[in-house]
């Protein structure tokens, strides 16, 4: 893990989200270390264009979606990797909420995501249903 803060400054809700997800990491990171898609078309590094990310490891992975300083709220991410006929569930990986369940084809085609704030991300696990 690589941080680019001091975490000794982040307060006790910050403390409390970074634990979480670093628990997270620990109990996935064999389904993060192989193959990894770059789902959006511009390239992240300017700081305002949407990032995407989705790791896939044996017909399953996640979505690492991120709204940098521009865009729009809403943003249509195409997958990749997918089985066009199978159907897949995708669930937000950090409230549990499931988004529904797609064929293949309808998440190549694209899924959209909403992050209402700049500076924001969500993370999704794509599991065959």
């Amino acid at each position: 893990m690589t941080f680019w803060t001091d975490l000794t400054k982040l307060s006790k809700a910050q403390l409390g989200e970074t634990a979480w997800w670093l628990r997270w990491y620990r109990l996935h990171r064999g389904d993060l270390a192989g193959l990894v898609y770059e789902d959006t078309g511009t390239d992240p590094i300017d700081g305002r264009a949407w990032a995407a990310f989705q790791p896939w490891y044996a017909g399953h992975g996640y979505l690492f979606a991120f709204r940098q300083g521009g865009g729009q709220s809403t943003q249509t991410i195409a997958l990749q990797g997918l089985v066009a006929d199978a159907r897949y569930r995708l669930t937000n990986v950090r409230t549990g909420v499931a988004l529904g369940t797609f064929a293949g084809a309808q998440l190549e085609r694209g899924v959209p995501l909403t992050l209402a704030r700049p500076y924001s991300a969500e993370v999704l696990t794509i599991t065959l249903s």
